[in-house]
């Protein structure tokens, strides 16, 4: 399907769900109401049409030209993708990111990684970037500044990094950034003239276990550590814990991650004395931990990770997002709409009644 004709049918589904729910809420409404009034029906009526289809034009416009857009930046990332899933690795195995100074508009690219990769992205999805993670990045993750926090591979390998796409003017700068060892930190994979992509050979998997934890007093300590390049800090064998200062592990272990949902991951995990678990996923309110169906705890890990410990032997982690703000909107939701309706059946029994008390 062609992208204009997937915009048209997008366009059509929206123009029927707005009518509808334009009629409906005119319904409810002239049914709370007494109906002795029409001319007063009827204004009210036009009102609740225009706004609601004001609204509706708007969200239509919108959609439709961040659809081209969109479909714009597929094609100019097409030969990225390809590259990407040449390597054979399973897209959701690694993150991308763009290190494109000259691209001001770029700040959705994040939204082209997940839908047409689709990859994990590092970008983030416009201004949806929490103060928290922005503050670990300590400056924009594309753009001119932007050039610190490639240096510093240890946050970009601990949020799965693997990939990063950027101008082939670009490419001097980050063939250029080395590693304490002196080793190159990136590698160029492909340059086609209008975009070059790198790899980071040090990214981290989306899950793995440490054997030892270093407790940390707030995310504050834990930037400070991760950025300090003398800090000696190995992610791969050490995890910064807030709220670690009782947590005991006896060594490193194995995990894979098995589902991975928008609201759900799932992660398979051994280890012979016990471990500690990263998923390198961001801390959120709402999210819970269970291990073998059993409730955890989840512990804000490297400043801005979910972090669970383990018992010895091998056991299925999950993380299912169920914050407490969604059962409560269901719960108040459910409520308006009976007292709602309860109100419209009592407005028209009431109708009913007068009816029949003026025919007698």
């Amino acid at each position: 399907m062609t992208p204009e004709k997937r915009n048209m049918r997008l366009l059509a589904k929206s123009t029927v769900i707005v009518l509808i729910v334009c009629a409906t809420a005119a319904a409810l409404a002239l049914l709370a109401l007494r109906p002795r009034r029409p001319l007063t029906h009827a204004i009210l009526f036009a009102l609740l049409f225009v706004d609601l289809f004001s609204c509706g034009s708007f969200y239509w416009r919108y959609t439709v030209t961040g659809e081209k857009l969109l479909e714009d930046r597929r094609r100019f990332l097409a030969p990225v993708f390809a590259a990407i899933r040449g390597r054979g690795m399973p897209p959701r195995e690694s993150r991308v990111c763009s290190f494109l100074r000259a691209e001001e508009d770029m700040d959705d690219l994040g939204v082209v990684y997940e839908r047409f990769g689709p990859f994990r992205s590092a970008n983030g999805f416009g201004m949806m970037l929490s103060r928290d993670y922005a503050g670990m990045l300590e400056t924009d993750i594309w753009g001119a500044t932007a050039e610190p926090l490639y240096r510093n591979a240890r946050v970009l390998s601990m949020l799965g990094v693997r990939y990063i796409i950027a101008r082939p003017g670009e490419s001097a700068f980050l063939l250029g950034v080395r590693a304490a060892d002196g080793r190159a930190l990136y590698r160029e994979i492909m340059d086609n003239g209008a975009i070059a992509l790198f790899e980071n050979a040090d990214a981290l998997p989306p899950a793995w276990c440490v054997g030892a934890v270093r407790p940390v007093a707030d995310f504050a300590e834990a930037r400070r550590i991760l950025w300090d390049p003398a800090s000696g800090m190995d992610l791969r064998r050490e995890a910064l814990v807030e709220g670690g200062d009782m947590l005991r592990v006896g060594g490193g272990g194995e995990a894979r991650v098995t589902a991975y949902n928008p609201e759900r991951i799932a992660v398979e995990c051994s280890s012979s004395g016990g471990t500690f678990l990263v998923l390198s996923e961001r801390y959120f309110l709402g999210w819970r931990a269970t291990i073998d169906g059993a409730d955890t705890r989840i512990y804000r890990t490297n400043g801005i990770l979910r972090g669970v410990t383990l018992p010895p032997g091998r056991h299925r982690v999950e993380f299912v997002y169920r914050p407490f703000s969604f059962t409560l909107g269901g719960c108040v939701s459910g409520a308006t709409l009976l007292i709602l309706a309860a109100a419209c059946a009592l407005s028209g029994a009431a109708g009913y009644r007068r009816k029949r008390c003026s025919g007698n």
